[in-house]
């Protein structure tokens, strides 16, 4: 419980709001003042501080009068700092019950502007090690050479629940929010846009996982993540998430990105992911591509038996396009062998696209192995797609069905799985319509004819299935029931 008798306001330790002369001092008896919790108020004006503040005690809340109290952060990174030596506020191990809402803060120290140096900045402007009951609301934050808010934790000790809400966080080098070992984090109804540097792709997320963690029970939902270098949201290892109800406007490598090892429960719904349209990326040639959804599991130990589950539901991909390298709506980082992989009722309106639904990496069907993918209700329009729309690794059942897919060119057939190991595939119901439609050469240049140049069905490598194990039929291929 915070302490609502306990007050300092900065200005009775000596802190001046006309921006002209260092805080730091003050900031840190007011903060010395409220050991046993309380209010540590900023009043309108602009705070200058030259170093970092440390905050060890519980049940506190920092204040001010919105966008009015602003602190400008002007220290400058020494070499051998790491994030809990830099950053402006940094709350130590194993407190908790901490506010921060209504105030503004700056960086302008230095940037690391440059190519190559993604992650050499380590100036937050909110950095919490091990906290708990965390809330952050109501805050801009921008300039920060490293993270405008980042959460850590350690495998044995995660930060818990966290929540970020209604915040403007923008123009910092590596993300927005960035969080580790969490355990219940909540980020909701944020604007995170324009990080990164477009020197080098290396950084610039809206929001992201960090990959060297294992965040449990996400949410992030009804935020707009937009412009930002490299990835609107990022989780790149996560158990337990919602990705919900976000706009992901103009990122330049993905719209949202869930993917890896420790990656398990996924819900992804209901987002849009708009304005992801390039000639070439400012990266290249080290980043050639552009996905509107990765998801997966990809690095996966081979011998792991855990179920893998992922729903990509009504989410809409709009002005979606890349001309000269690879563009996938949803591409599925493929290695789990056990779980199910749903994409439903999603619309894409796309330029030139690569494939719909990509699955990289190999699955597994065995008796102990087994995955369920299920693509249905889908509606996708594009001008191009430079190869097969559906392509499929391994797996138990598929089942493509109620899907309309309507492209100008089109390479054929349509869908395709490996054949090595399928189990039992449904197909029907689906309404496919092309302009032109083309089949793969051959080296020699004659047409190759898969299936006999059917322009729906699968290329086997080995034929396993009965004919008991397939149902195509009812499907509508440019006109023609099939």
């Amino acid at each position: 419980m915070i302490n609502e008798n306990k007050y300092a306001d900065v200005r009775n330790f000596g802190a001046s709001p006309m921006g002209d002369t260092d805080c730091s001092e003050a900031v840190l008896k007011a903060v010395t003042s409220l050991k046993e919790g309380g209010t540590l108020y900023f009043p309108s004006g602009t705070y200058l501080i030259e170093k970092p503040i440390n905050i060890s005690g519980d049940h506190l809340t920092v204040t001010g009068d919105g966008k009015q109290s602003k602190i400008v952060y002007t220290y400058e990174q020494k070499e051998d700092d790491d994030h809990r030596s830099a950053s402006l506020f940094i709350f130590e191990d194993n407190i908790s019950d901490v506010i921060v809402k209504d105030m503004s803060f700056e960086y302008t120290g230095y940037f690391f502007d440059e190519p190559q140096k993604s992650y050499y900045g380590r100036v937050s402007a909110l950095n919490f090690n091990t906290c708990f009951d965390i809330t952050v609301s109501n805050v801009e934050i921008k300039g920060f050479n490293a993270c405008g808010i980042a959460f850590y934790g350690t495998k044995d000790n995660y930060s818990k629940r966290i929540k970020v809400e209604k915040c403007y966080i923008h123009h910092n080098r590596v993300a927005g929010v960035l969080y580790g070992f969490t355990d219940g984090i909540t980020i909701t109804n944020n604007t995170l846009e324009h990080h990164g540097s477009k020197n080098d792709g290396g950084t610039g997320y809206g929001t992201t996982g960090w990959s060297g963690a294992t965040p449990l029970n996400i949410q992030i939902i009804g935020n707009k993540c937009s412009f930002n270098s490299r990835k609107g949201i990022d989780l790149h290892a996560g158990m337990n998430a919602v990705i919900e109800g976000n706009i992901c406007e103009g990122n330049i490598l993905y719209g949202i990105y869930a993917e890896g090892s420790r990656t398990n429960n996924m819900v992804i719904t209901g987002n849009m992911i708009t304005n992801m349209v390039l000639e070439n990326t400012p990266y290249l040639p080290i980043y050639n591509w552009i996905e509107g959804i990765g998801f997966g599991t990809a690095g996966e130990a081979s011998n792991s038996l855990t179920e893998r589950n992922f729903l990509i539901s009504e989410n809409e991909i709009l002005n979606f396009s890349f001309e000269n390298g690879g563009a996938i709506p949803f591409n599925c980082y493929y290695s789990q062998h056990c779980g199910s992989i749903q994409i439903k009722n999603n619309i894409v309106n796309a330029g030139r696209i690569s494939a719909v639904v990509s699955m990289g990496g190999k699955g597994a069907h065995t008796e102990r192995c087994k995955n369920n993918i299920s693509i249905t209700g889908n509606q996708i329009k594009c001008r191009e797609c430079t190869s097969h729309p559906f392509i499929f690794s391994s797996a138990d059942t598929f089942d493509i069905s109620h899907n309309r897919f309507d492209a100008g060119i089109t390479r054929l057939p349509i869908i395709i799985t490996p054949g090595d190991d399928n189990g039992a595939v449904i197909c029907t119901y689906n309404n496919f319509s092309y302009s032109e439609g083309r089949f793969p050469e051959r080296k020699d240049g004659e047409a190759q004819k898969r299936t006999e140049g059917d322009p729906l069905y699968f290329e086997y490598k080995k034929d396993t299935l009965s004919d008991s194990a397939r149902l195509i039929e009812k499907n509508i291929i440019n006109g023609k029931i099939k």
